[in-house]
């Protein structure tokens, strides 16, 4: 069985969950679960809502590669994201 103590994500990859923040927007953020298929699907993970996208997603795919605290420098995902960074991986 998987939990988030064995298993640990440092940057934004498939399997990740993933929070984007906005600096702009202090409490606005989007979670999404980078998966290999099946990607639409809501799931809940500690009581947040996630998305499942795939890495090609717009949304996700300009954060791949990236760490906690990096910011997109050609995000066209989410409009209401003005200043998006990642906001955590795990």
């Amino acid at each position: 069985r998987l939990s988030p103590d064995t298993v640990v994500f440092n940057k934004v990859e498939a399997g990740a969950l993933v929070v984007i923040g906005d600096e702009c927007k202090p409490a606005l953020e989007r979670s999404f679960l980078i998966v290999p298929d099946c990607a639409g699907e809501w799931v809940s993970i500690g009581g947040k809502q996630a998305l499942c996208v795939t890495p090609d997603a717009p949304v996700i795919k300009s954060f791949i590669g990236l760490e906690q605290g990096d910011y997109s420098d050609d995000f066209v995902g989410d409009s209401s994201l003005e200043g998006a960074y990642v906001k955590s991986v795990r």
